[in-house]
């Protein structure tokens, strides 16, 4: 999985890793989400650069199959698809952009973030 954060640099980073926290970590009109899916980049020249997507997601009866294979990949082995994570994503929606830190320790400050913030 690839992106292009929107700003102008043209940039192409490349999925390293994600994590998914429930609740999720970044607010939304001073609401957390129920699960928050966060998907690190790193630029391919300089690992240090890094770029974060993060996308709330809320407990409904529709399934989504990213998580659905998420949960099972508790039990056995098996490959995530993350693009699975955005096929259920109808319209995108807004976007906020801030320039932070990893959300768990040692916290270093070297992360560019993109929050949906439509759940």
């Amino acid at each position: 999985m690839q992106t292009k954060p929107d700003d102008g640099t043209n940039k192409t980073y490349l999925a390293k890793y994600f994590d998914i926290h429930a609740p999720g970590e970044h607010s939304i009109d001073g609401e957390i989400c129920d699960l928050e899916l966060q998907v690190f980049h790193e630029l391919r020249e300089d690992p240090y650069d890094v770029f974060a997507v993060s996308v709330c997601f809320e407990k409904g009866d529709d399934e989504n199959e990213f998580i659905e294979d998420v949960i099972k990949s508790f039990d056995e082995l098996r490959e995530v698809d993350l693009d699975d994570a955005f096929d259920d994503i109808d319209d995108i929606g807004e976007w906020v952009y801030y320039e932070g830190s990893y959300t768990q320790p040692p916290c270093e400050e070297n992360v560019k973030w993109a929050v949906m913030m439509d759940k």
